[in-house]
């Protein structure tokens, strides 16, 4: 019998770092080598010739493929992340090859795969500064792309492979990697990563960002941890943080705070959308803001002149008009009060939460009233429901002049009201209200003087209603 001796070793190279990855593998020892006592390579038990050198140069062809089509999947963007992949690099001789009573190996390593950092590209040199007075005229030439610099100042543009420090450039930056710091240009920058501070007098054009984005004009992004702040257009697809923008924003994902001076635009809001004129999202969760806010799926508050939710799950909508397709509410009524007026209503949202304004005039007593307010409707059993609203009046009424030289007069009087009543509705849609109130009166007299007066009163309503 022939006596063996196997060794193995265990080696770690980094085969490719590629923008956003570095991959270090832990390589398993090379197929054991078998050293024999008699100068033959011939295993006389199954006449089976080993060839060492072919064997071992054979494993690391199959490596080296493997590591290519891994380098393939990063260079498409097609590659899920992995932090471990165990891969075997040789076969070890079966033991119809070799009697295990001849050779002991050792116990085998599995290959590990380890993402480590982003935008670190081994390739890359480093070096502390760069300048430029256009790309490529300064140092480094064209290979100025392939630096990690810590400073880099450009009078025009300027084009690095990284930044850990400061960028600065009278027109133009571009990074292929990443920045650790400040980048600032006069009109604008182009990078795949921005941790720090990024400021464009024009645009900024960022894959990720992670701490301030700053822009006279717009910035797109893809990710944004932090801020991002526009003089005009905001577009990014995922926010945590705020969202700035002096006209429009949009953002697919938001968690924050989304403000925008004309328009706010997302697919899912989780906080708070405001815009000065529009508010738009698919799903929100939390306060939508505008003048019109509008959104299939509503778990918060709206907050507008005229609110819009397909669906409310949970939450209600605060405005003048208040539409929701789902679980709509519309109402015209007409009532007659105890202190003489008449007015004509319209009830528009829920039943659980709805605004209700309404107009009309007191015949004897010569004067306009109008109301605003919320109400909500509770059914108590079959076609009886509970009515009850909180709204504002405010009359205005001219007064009797003793002479066609003198000013004219008027009061104006305003009270709170609050009433809760029955509402019985026959077939469904055409109510019999009778609805107490309880009311909080204040008025003054102008423009000769300013009286204020304050009164407290209880007053009934009666009327009909038709639901929509």
């Amino acid at each position: 019998m022939l006596g063996t001796t196997v060794f193995s070793q265990v080696a770690r190279d980094t085969i490719f770092i590629y923008d956003t990855i570095r991959i270090t593998v832990t390589r398993p020892a090379p197929p054991p080598t078998i050293f024999f006592e008699e100068p033959t390579a011939t295993i006389s038990k199954d006449s089976i010739i080993i060839d060492e050198q072919s064997r071992q140069s054979s494993t690391m062809s199959n490596f080296r493929q493997s590591a290519n089509r891994l380098i393939r999947r990063i260079a498409v963007g097609t590659m899920a992340v992995a932090t471990s992949v165990t891969t075997a690099f040789a076969e070890i001789p079966s033991e119809s090859q070799l009697d295990p009573l001849e050779i002991e190996i050792q116990t085998q390593v599995d290959t590990i795969i380890r993402v480590d950092s982003i935008f670190e590209i081994e390739s890359k040199k480093r070096a502390p500064i760069y300048l430029s007075f256009a790309y490529p005229l300064g140092l480094f030439g064209t290979e100025s792309e392939n630096y990690i610099f810590n400073f880099a100042f450009s009078l025009l543009t300027g084009a690095v492979g990284g930044i850990e420090g400061i960028q600065w450039a009278g027109l133009y930056n571009q990074v292929s990697g990443r920045v650790n710091g400040v980048q600032w240009a006069g009109l604008i920058n182009l990078t795949q990563e921005i941790q720090g501070a990024q400021w464009a007098g024009i645009c900024n054009f960022t894959h990720d960002v992670r701490g301030i984005q700053w822009a006279g004009i717009m910035n797109q992004s893809n990710n944004v941890s932090g801020a991002q702040w526009a003089g005009v257009l905001n577009v990014a697809n995922n926010v945590e943080g705020m969202q700035w923008s002096g006209v429009y924003g949009v953002a697919d994902t938001l968690k924050g705070l989304q403000w925008s001076g004309i328009a706010s635009e997302a697919k899912v809001v989780q906080g708070m959308q405001w815009g000065g004129i529009i508010s738009r999202a698919d799903q929100v969760r939390g306060l939508q803001m505008g003048l019109i806010n509008s959104t299939r799926s509503l778990s918060g508050v709206q907050i507008g002149l005229v609110n819009r939710a397909d669906t409310t799950h949970s939450g209600l909508s605060i405005g003048l008009i208040n539409i929701n397709n789902r679980d709509r509410f519309r109402e015209i009524e007409v009532n007659v009060t105890t202190h003489g007026s008449t007015l004509l209503g319209y009830r528009i949202g829920r039943p659980v939460f709805h605004t209700m304004f309404a107009v009309g005039t007191n015949w004897n007593r010569n004067y306009i009233e109008t109301r605003f307010g919320f109400g909500n409707l509770t059914r108590l059993h079959n076609s009886l429901y509970l009515q009850t609203s909180f709204y504002g009046n405010h009359s205005t009424s001219r007064l009797h002049r003793n002479s066609w030289r003198e000013t004219p007069r008027f009061q104006h009087d305003n009270w709170m009201t609050l009433s809760s009543g029955l509402v019985y509705y026959w077939g469904g849609r055409l109510g019999i209200k009778v609805i107490p109130s309880f009311q909080y009166w204040t008025n003054f007299n102008r423009p000769l003087s300013r009286i204020w007066t304050a009164s407290y009163a209880f007053g009934l309503d009666v009327g009909l209603s038709v639901r929509l």
